[in-house]
């Protein structure tokens, strides 16, 4: 039997990961606080003078606004054909995958060359 020197000390793959705890907690929220007070820039200076100046748009009343848009012409012609078409694909493959693997002829073949 063979002895294996003792392990003495780990290596600092070994090591167990440390995790955050108060120290990392009160860090965290020291940075967030301080990400609180940076000055934000100043927004309506980068809006035109025109678009400030400018009137408020008409209001609309909602039964006009929220009113129905009438189906496009032919949407549904298109759709439908589009579902035949990805239909009949898939029925296809769906036979495909019905049929055997291997046909009759080669399953014989395969079974004499296993019977030698």
């Amino acid at each position: 039997m063979i002895a294996l020197p003792a392990r003495t000390g780990c290596s600092p793959r070994c090591r167990p990961t440390r995790r955050p705890g108060a120290a990392g907690a009160a860090l965290l929220a020291a940075l967030v606080a301080l990400a609180a007070c940076a000055r934000v820039p100043e927004l309506d200076a980068r809006i035109a003078r025109e678009t400030l100046d400018a009137p408020y748009p008409d209001l609309l009343p909602l039964d006009t606004a929220l009113a129905p848009l009438p189906p496009p012409a032919g949407a549904a012609e298109r759709l439908q054909s589009s579902l035949e078409g990805r239909r009949d694909s898939l029925e296809a493959r769906a036979r495909a995958l019905r049929d055997p693997v291997i046909d009759k002829r080669e399953r014989e073949r395969m079974h004499a060359g296993v019977a030698r």
